[in-house]
Parts: C-alpha cells; sequence; structure tokens
C-alpha cells in the first residue's frame, strides 16, 4: 500500500483514505480538499538526465512537501512525477490556498541531482467536496482536469476546478483525437513572419510558425495543441515537417531571388532531445540545396533547466555543423543572464512581453536595454519580438538592437501572400 521510491501512501492508500475523509465530512458536514500536483517539466529531466535522477528528484520533493503538510493530511504519489494531498476536516478554502503557497516556496530552493542544480515546480488542480464532487473518483477526476489548467496557465500554477473545465477537458480530448491524423489528411501548413534588420530595413529572413486548420475543430491555436504533440511523439514528426517544409520555401526563395536569407525554425524541448535531430536537419539542408548558416534553430529557455552537458553538447553540435541558434522567448519563466555565457547562442529573441510596453513601462525599458548590452558584451546578435508600433522601433533602434520581428512589419502569413522579394525591400515608414 505504499510506493517503494518514496515511502508515501500509493494510489489505492490514498484513494481508501479519501473515502474515509468523505463520510467524516458528510457526518460532520465539513469539506475536503484533494490537491493534485504534477512537476513541471519532470520528464524533460527523467529523459535527459536518466531514470536514477528522476527518482532522486522525486524522494527530495517527496521529503520537502511532507515537511509542510499538517499532521492530519495526507501525502501520497500517485506515479511518475503525480502526487496528491488530501485535506479533511476544513471550513473554507483558507487552509487549501496556505498549503498552496508553503508548496510554492519550498520548491524555490533549487534540488541537487548528481552534482546539479535543478530547478523545479508544480501545478496543482484543487476539487473540494461535497461542490466538485461526492465520491472519491470525481474528486480526483476535477483535480485532475484542474491541474491541467493550471499547466495551460503556466509553470507554477494553481487551480480550482469549476465545471467550465469539463468542456476545456473535452475540447483537449478532441483536440489530441484529431491531432493523431492531421498529418495524414495534410491539414497543417506553414507561415511565415519577416525578421528585419534594424539599421538598414532589410528583411533577412522568416521565422517558419506552424499553423493547423481542422475540418472538425477549425482553425486550432498552437497554444492548444503544440504542449499536447509535446507529451507524445507527434511533436518530432510535426517538427520535422515543418523544418523540411519550411526549407525548401527557403531554398526556392534563395533561387528565385538571389537572396542570402535566413528561415528561424522553433525546435520544441522534445524534438531537441531526440537522437535523430542532427541527421533531420543535415538531410533536410542537402536535401534543399542549403547550406547551413541558412538556418537559425530557436529553443527556449525551459530546455536548459535539465543538464548542461546534454543539453550543450547538442548545441555544441549544432554550431560546428554551421547552425545559427536562438534563445527563443528570453526574459520569461526562468529567464537568467548567466546561460548567455554558459550556453553556445548566437541570437537572444527578447519576449514580446517586453517589448509590448516599453513606450510606457520604465521597468520594461530598462530590462531590455540591459538585456541588449549584455548579449553585445558576449557577442550575440539580438532580435526583438512582437514590435507593432513606430515609437518601440525607436527605442529599440536607440537601444542598438540588431533585428525586429512583429506586426509592425507584418502578420505571419502563406508563403504565396508575401509580397515579391527584393534585394530592397524596406521596412514601413
Amino acid at each position: 500500500m505504499f510506493d517503494p521510491t518514496t515511502g508515501l501512501p500509493n494510489r489505492a492508500l490514498v484513494i481508501d483514505r479519501l473515502n474515509n475523509l468523505i463520510k467524516v465530512a458528510q457526518r460532520k458536514a465539513n469539506k475536503v480538499a484533494v490537491l493534485f500536483i504534477d512537476l513541471d517539466d519532470f520528464k524533460m529531466i527523467n529523459d535527459t538526465m536518466g531514470h536514477e535522477s528522476g527518482d532522486e528528484l522525486i524522494v527530495d520533493v517527496a521529503g520537502r512537501l511532507k515537511e509542510i503538510i499538517r499532521s492530519s493530511d495526507t501525502l501520497g504519489r500517485f506515479g511518475g512525477d503525480e502526487f496528491v494531498v488530501l485535506m479533511g476536516d476544513i471550513e473554507d478554502a483558507e487552509p487549501v490556498e496556505r498549503l498552496v503557497q508553503d508548496i510554492r516556496s519550498v520548491l524555490s530552493v533549487r534540488c541537487k541531482v548528481k552534482n546539479r542544480s535543478v530547478s523545479v515546480s508544480a501545478s496543482i488542480g484543487i476539487a473540494v467536496f461535497p461542490e466538485d464532487g461526492d465520491s472519491a473518483s470525481l474528486l480526483f477526476r476535477n483535480s485532475d482536469l484542474a491541474m491541467y489548467q493550471s499547466k495551460a496557465v503556466g509553470r507554477g500554477s494553481a487551480t480550482f476546478y469549476t465545471p467550465m473545465l469539463n468542456a476545456v477537458s473535452e475540447r483537449r480530448l478532441r483536440v489530441e483525437e484529431q491531432l493523431h491524423q492531421a498529418m495524414e489528411c495534410d491539414e497543417f501548413e506553414v507561415a511565415y513572419q519577416a525578421q528585419v534588420e534594424i539599421r538598414s530595413g532589410r528583411t533577412i529572413g522568416y521565422e517558419a510558425l506552424l499553423r493547423w486548420r481542422n475540418g472538425e475543430l477549425g482553425e486550432v491555436s498552437p497554444s492548444d495543441f503544440i504542449p499536447i504533440a509535446e507529451r507524445s511523439h507527434l511533436i518530432v514528426t510535426i517538427g520535422g515537417f515543418v523544418l523540411d517544409r519550411a526549407l525548401a520555401q527557403l531554398s526556392a526563395w534563395r533561387r528565385n531571388h538571389g537572396q542570402h536569407l535566413k528561415m528561424a525554425v522553433n525546435v520544441s524541448p522534445r524534438q531537441f532531445c531526440d537522437e535523430s535531430l542532427l541527421t533531420t536537419i543535415r538531410a533536410s539542408l542537402e536535401r534543399h540545396g542549403l547550406p547551413s548558416e541558412s538556418l537559425e534553430v530557436e529553443i527556449t529557455e525551459g530546455l536548459l533547466l535539465s543538464t548542461k552537458s546534454h543539453v550543450f553538447e547538442k548545441m555544441s553540435a549544432l554550431r560546428e555543423l554551421g547552425v545559427t541558434i536562438a534563445m527563443d522567448d528570453f526574459g520569461t519563466g526562468y529567464s537568467s543572464l548567466s546561460y548567455l555565457s554558459h550556453y553556445p547562442f548566437n541570437v537572444i529573441k527578447i519576449d514580446q512581453e517586453f517589448i509590448r510596453n516599453i513606450e510606457v513601462d520604465s521597468c520594461n525599458r530598462h530590462l531590455v536595454k540591459s538585456i541588449i548590452l549584455m548579449a553585445h558584451g558576449l557577442g550575440h546578435k539580438v532580435i526583438a519580438e512582437g514590435v507593432e508600433t513606430k515609437e518601440q522601433l525607436a527605442l529599440l533602434t536607440e537601444f542598438g538592437c540588431d533585428f525586429a520581428q512583429g506586426y509592425l512589419f507584418g502578420k505571419p502569413m502563406p508563403a504565396e501572400r508575401i509580397p515579391a522579394l527584393s534585394p530592397g525591400l524596406r521596412m514601413p515608414p
């Protein structure tokens, strides 16, 4: 009845204890809370550092959680990176909210795994008896739904169950079902958004962005289907499709217009860790007759959390191949300027959240200017994402930013809708 790795109650024992808590709550007319806790990015850590390291991290987290729960609470492990806390004899949400804050606090201290420092956070879903379910199965189901909503919101989030989440869950299941046949049905297309050199105003390349239109679901947002694809091996196949389609288009543009344009392609964490990545990139470049320097691979900061050696080796191999490497969405989530010196990046992409309000937010202005100065000091180029106004562009010009991308220069669009390319193409006046 106990988990062999952590010594915590296992799934069967947790269910049994919840059934008992429900009976007591019915007699006393009070409440029971179920907190479903799922570690963020644990699979990446497991895949890159090994299962032994993953188990070490799980034991560490279990010990931290045990220290902060009440003596009357139950902490159990459901399996993998999933924990459950049962809180009985409560009258309102106050003790639950306090525990959520304690969980965030105790996990904010980085873990040491195999002599490496690992950042940990958890997404939490909460369901309360009797309003969110009158049985153990319903409470676990609804806390699980709430946890997935937390995942969608972002790392370290906590969500209380609401009936609306049933519709969200149904939508997610439909997306997942249709996603498995999207490639076969040729439902994916690639849109392209211009990247502009600020100093000269020339378009120097494009970022390839995946779009999906499904016959049943209509236009599906990447924020809806990419996380689902990432949780399965589908993202590797889809990522390979985007890479090849984008390089085929780049080859046509370079052949027809004689320009040395570049193509930026996003590579997801799972795709980056896949052993076939380098082979896939080499084959696609050769197939379309492109030099390696024409490709820019964009990766997110989150990938850097798992293990320096594995990621560093893959990035070094890409650099040796001649591919440009960009850190995408810099400034969000785990931002650390030390990444700029520890990893072989060529380009830093400042997240659009920092660009959006730089005209009125002095803090954002100082951050953007500092990032640009630091990146330049380390020999990196900088591109600002989400540039929408001339005022934003003027400030970026003043700060010495190298490149810009955003609606000011054009929305992402299919290749056939992009204006004829020419060496004289300039940004809007």
